[in-house]
């Protein structure tokens, strides 16, 4: 049993990128205007907005905090749980929780998976994203 959540890092990217672009287009169009000393006054106004938006570095698109739990609704059970960040492999019994602040590249899959030889056993995984549930999974 696995799950996974997909990181929305890529859209925060694209999205800062379009603001930049229109940015640049305001500042072309201000630039062929007819008056001089408003050009001037302009261009350096848009390039400091677009220097602000462009190498502002917020924390909360850097990293975030991944959370998993995994639960058996049987006890003394063993269960392989396996995760990504930091990828890892071990064996549990019953409930397992782990948090860690990771750094959030551009394309992340974070997955957790739990298995069990017994096929009796459910096995419920979670993961959290800053906080959110992201993903649940019961097998």
């Amino acid at each position: 049993m696995g799950l996974g959540f997909e990181s929305q890092a890529d859209h925060k990217l694209v999205n800062r990128l379009n603001i930049i672009t229109e940015i640049l287009v305001v500042m072309f169009f201000l630039l062929t205007a007819k008056i001089q000393v408003m050009r001037i006054k302009l261009f350096f106004l848009l390039t400091l907005i677009a220097g602000l938006f462009a190498f502002s570095s917020c924390s909360d698109d850097e990293h975030m905090m991944v959370k998993y739990v995994v639960r058996s609704n049987t006890p003394g059970a063993p269960i392989a749980v396996s995760y990504s960040h930091p990828r890892k492999e071990l064996v549990i019994k019953d409930y397992w929780e782990r948090t860690f602040v990771i750094e959030r590249p551009l394309g992340t899959r974070i997955w957790c998976e739990g298995k069990s030889e017994d096929p009796n056993v459910l096995i419920t995984c979670e993961l959290y994203i800053d906080g959110k549930l992201r993903a649940q999974r019961r097998r």
